[in-house]
């Protein structure tokens, strides 16, 4: 077998390592400074053979390094998979390594009998499990806000909303839209979501000292929208849904968007099937996640063509394109 080959049937090797290495606790014990295995096995309450097992598939990653008398120590790779990393991925390799990976492993489900894979792992679809999971959505929200902190980076950076009034819907604790009312100081917010969280959010905003220039309002967005903004943020909404349930959000949108406001979506977009390439795989296999976790007809990436139809049933015009970090952009609509 060709190295090719065996890097690409291997490839959930990898994810489990760092998946265990994490869980495990042997992440956060290695530090810079050189251990034995033994000695981090017994600190750790685990078996000292299968820990000196996985630090050697841990430096194959490049998550350790090991000297010359056998002592391995932890490289800067795997110090962003550290509970006190700033912008950790830790909760991602938790989410990544668990139910999410045992859908993937039902992934043939999806494309030969059009079943949800996720369902068919886990017994229940994904809002379900998560609702009857605290400490597995807590993962769940945690890897969200970890992936998603560049992304809101580069959009600060990009969207200019000084003076206007952003509503973030769908936006959880208030991450996105804190960021950008601290970016543009003449600029107010609203965070809508599940009336559910509005304990947790009057709580995020009163911290970043933003509790006087942005409000909760909770609701179904499916529904209705609250009036009072002219800048409509959806970053990864559309995405978890069908075509049907995205035309029903954005025309809650559209309903409650200031005339003269702008609908921004963030997504990352798929390349048209003459566009594919190698540099294509964060899309493309994050299209194929939406698949092992939704199953077909429901979360799914689209091209910017496919949003742009979406956005003119809605009545909407797509305006520009934004291009952010990662493959990710801003797609930036205006009443048509």
């Amino acid at each position: 077998m060709t190295g090719a080959l065996e890097q690409l049937l291997h490839g959930f090797m990898g994810t489990q390592v760092i998946h265990t290495a994490v869980r495990s606790g042997i992440l956060d014990a290695l530090g810079s400074d050189p251990a034995e295995a033994d000695s981090l096995a017994h600190q750790l309450g685990g078996d000292p053979a299968a820990v000196l097992r996985l630090l050697r598939g841990m430096v194959v990653l490049g998550l350790a390094s090991v000297g010359p008398d056998g002592r391995f120590a932890a490289t800067g790779l795997a110090a962003q998979f550290r509970a006190d990393a700033p912008g950790s991925f830790r909760d991602a390799a938790l989410f990544r390594g668990g139910a999410v990976y045992r859908a993937w492993g039902e992934l043939t489900a999806a494309v030969v009998a059009g079943e949800c894979p996720y369902q068919r792992a886990m017994g229940v679809p994904l809002w379900e499990y998560m609702a009857a999971n605290p400490e597995e959505n807590a993962v769940f929200n945690g890897a969200m806000r970890g992936m998603s902190s560049v992304v809101a980076q580069g959009l600060v950076q990009t969207l200019d909303v000084n003076g206007s009034t952003v509503m973030d819907i769908g936006g959880g604790h208030g991450h996105l839209v804190a960021a950008l009312l601290e970016a543009n100081p003449d600029a107010r917010g609203i965070v809508f979501d599940q009336p559910a969280l509005e304990p947790e959010v009057r709580s995020f905003l009163a911290e970043r000292n933003l509790a006087g220039r942005c409000r909760f309002a909770g609701g179904d967005f499916f529904r209705s929208l609250p009036d009072g903004a002219d800048v409509h943020v959806m970053k990864w909404i559309l995405h978890d849904w069908s075509d049907e349930d995205c035309l029903a959000i954005l025309r809650s949108s559209r309903t409650a968007v200031a005339d003269e406001g702008r609908l921004v979506i963030v997504e990352r977009p798929l390349p048209e099937l003459d566009a594919l390439a190698a540099s294509s795989a964060p899309a493309v296999m994050g299209d194929l996640m939406m698949l092992a976790v939704f199953g077909p007809g429901s979360g799914q990436e689209r091209t910017e063509a496919e949003y742009g139809a979406l956005l003119t049933a809605s009545g909407f015009s797509l305006r520009e394109r934004l291009p952010l970090s990662g493959g990710f952009a801003a797609l930036v609509a205006s009443p048509a």
